[in-house]
């Protein structure tokens, strides 16, 4: 396998860890959205694949570390949110790779309302 082949699956197997790690945060109940960085938007070109929005991660010592940016619904009690999607993500990538995640970082972004129905 040639240096760019083996580039081009890495950042596949990356992507679709991403796509797993999102997919297991929006699962959570009280999370509205992923939340796109403005570097997420800089990174945005035309022609290449975008970014998972609201996802970064990067390997050391073959130990995963996660950032991700989420928007909350109003009177969601974060702390305990934050622990239910770090133990949701940790649990879905640990069972897609075998790669054990150091840390999983939560930033709440933002906050929007929950529409009442009557």
């Amino acid at each position: 396998m040639s240096a760019a082949e083996n580039s081009q699956r890495r950042e596949h197997v990356s992507r679709a860890l991403m796509e797993k790690a999102a997919e297991a945060a929006l699962s959570a109940e009280g999370v509205s959205s992923m939340s796109g960085t403005l570097t997420d938007t800089l990174k945005t070109v035309p022609g290449l694949p975008t970014p998972v929005r609201g996802v970064k991660m990067s390997d050391d010592d073959d130990r995963l570390d996660i950032d991700l940016h989420i928007n909350v619904y109003y009177h969601t009690k974060i702390p305990q949110l934050a622990w239910d999607i770090q133990r949701k993500v940790k649990k879905a990538i640990e069972e897609a790779c075998s790669l054990p995640v150091r840390e999983i970082n939560i930033h709440v972004d933002g906050v929007e309302a929950v529409e009442e129905r009557e």
